[in-house]
């Protein structure tokens, strides 16, 4: 076989997977239901101003980036039903990155597409780590060329820590490789110097943005161990298995030890893969970390390896990478069929049962009750003091979750299943006062279980 029909065949072959990838979130999305977080980026964006949405993004621990996309994405006529187009065009721009400017085995570059984060978490869910995949392929695709494409390698730094804490903290990363690498040459140039300086106050300004207000309501969510963060990352598919995530990291460390030896200089190496996971792994650890979370420590494992080049010309880990594609497809053929065959969330049944019956006044409580909020144009609960549809993460909000306060009129009350065990109380009551109960399920699957229950409870009179 000649050379031309070599390229038109890979050609072909990075097309029909990129098209495959779309055909089924496109399909998907027919039946995928958007969960809270899905509901409250799309709600802060779609009831606030640019400078309210800049002031809000402190409350919610992250950058205002997400936000003023989806703003410009309702600008344009986007709605919650076509919210799915979002991730799936910066999936998609990171696929094409991928598959046509990135140096990987074929195999990878058939297989990483369809894994778990990539696939579900990252593209069917609609959240700001849609960006993260593109962005760190962007950052792949010119960072062995730096020092020539210093333009774009900035801008992609720029996007990069413009994504959330932890992709801010990999640019941090980056940063500092960059100016160990500037130092190690003992040859500094005027334009590096004016390069790495613009990063830095980039980086220190976006941190002062991220940072959270004093009022923020904020406590560490779910800190984990660095084992259970690879286990989760690789091959982990159960919820937590001590053992299994020991023994898992154990080997990972291991692969990397082994193919770190074989490289020409191995302690730069070491040092620099150290700065690029360090800061978001103790992140994880004393901080924030769920499932969504810890698949940018997966993205980051690939990337890694592709911007050291240790993914084309080591085995062991050529080994590793492709055992990690193999078991998270599984993941996203599991997600998925239990996606098409169950509700991932409640909330669009809830609301048109709220629609249906026209009721006048509606407690909400638990933050899950933000998701019926994007299926009406106005704030629907009555005891949420505020115009705004979106949940707000600041003391003093408002907001009446007090018992005998709430139980002093026949209102009809909607509970997520999440936050139940918080209203348990309230619960029992409107049970003992005769209240209907009516019950829309809805299910949040990980890998190849379920997550949390996403379902809702909406109480009326008798």
């Amino acid at each position: 076989m000649d050379d031309v029909k070599k390229r038109r065949i890979r050609l072909l072959g990075k097309i029909t997977i990129i098209v495959l990838f779309v055909v089924i979130v496109v399909l998907l999305s027919r039946v995928h239901e958007p969960w809270s977080d899905e509901a409250q980026s799309f709600l802060i964006a779609r009831d606030n101003s640019l400078v309210e949405i800049v002031k809000t993004a402190k409350y919610e621990g992250t950058t205002p980036t997400w936000f003023i996309i989806i703003k410009m994405f309702i600008s344009i006529g986007g709605t919650y039903e076509t919210f799915f187009l979002l991730p799936l065009i910066f999936t998609v721009i990171g696929l094409v990155i991928f598959e046509f400017r990135v140096k990987a085995p074929w195999y990878i570059k058939v297989l990483l597409p369809f894994t778990y984060f990539i696939l579900f978490q990252y593209t069917v869910v609609a959240r700001s780590y849609c960006m993260v995949f593109p962005a760190m392929m962007w950052t792949i695709s010119v960072y062995r060329e730096r020092d020539k494409k210093w333009i774009s390698y900035s801008l992609a730094l720029l996007f990069l820590m413009s994504i959330c804490s932890y992709t801010l903290l990999i640019a941090g990363g980056l940063w500092l490789i960059d100016v160990l690498y500037v130092i190690r040459r003992k040859k500094i140039k005027k334009r590096e110097i004016t390069v790495l300086s613009m990063l830095l106050f980039a980086l220190i300004g976006t941190f002062i943005v991220i940072y959270p207000s004093s009022d923020c309501i904020f406590n560490p969510h779910h800190p984990s161990s660095i084992f259970n963060v690879f286990y989760q990352a690789t091959v982990g598919s159960q919820k937590l298995s001590m053992v299994g995530s020991v023994i898992i990291t154990i080997v990972f460390f291991l692969v990397v030890g082994v193919a770190l030896s074989k490289e020409k200089d191995p302690v730069r190496k070491t040092i620099d893969l150290s700065i690029l996971f360090m800061p978001v792994l103790l992140e994880h650890i004393f901080l924030k970390s769920e499932i969504w979370h810890i698949g940018i420590i997966t993205i980051l494992i690939f990337a890694a390896f592709m911007m050291n080049n240790m993914i084309n010309k080591n085995s062991v880990i050529k080994i590793m990478l492709t055992t990690i594609c193999l078991v998270q497809i599984l993941w996203s053929g599991a997600s998925i069929n239990y996606d098409i065959n169950n509700n991932y969330s409640g909330s669009k049944d809830a609301a048109s049962f709220i629609k249906q019956n026209d009721f006048k006044t509606i407690y909400g409580l638990g933050f899950d009750v933000v998701a019926l909020q994007p299926y009406f144009d106005h704030n629907i609960y009555n005891n949420q003091n505020s115009e705004k549809c979106f949940w707000q993460f600041k003391k003093n909000n408002g907001y009446v979750q007090d018992m005998s306060l709430l139980l002093n009129e026949d209102a009809v009350f909607v509970i997520g299943e999440w936050y139940l065990y918080e209203y348990k109380e309230i619960y029992d009551a409107l049970l003992e006062k005769g209240y209907i109960e009516h019950v829309f399920a809805g299910a949040m699957p990980t890998k190849n279980y379920i997550g949390e229950g996403k379902g809702y409870y909406i109480f009326t009179p008798n």
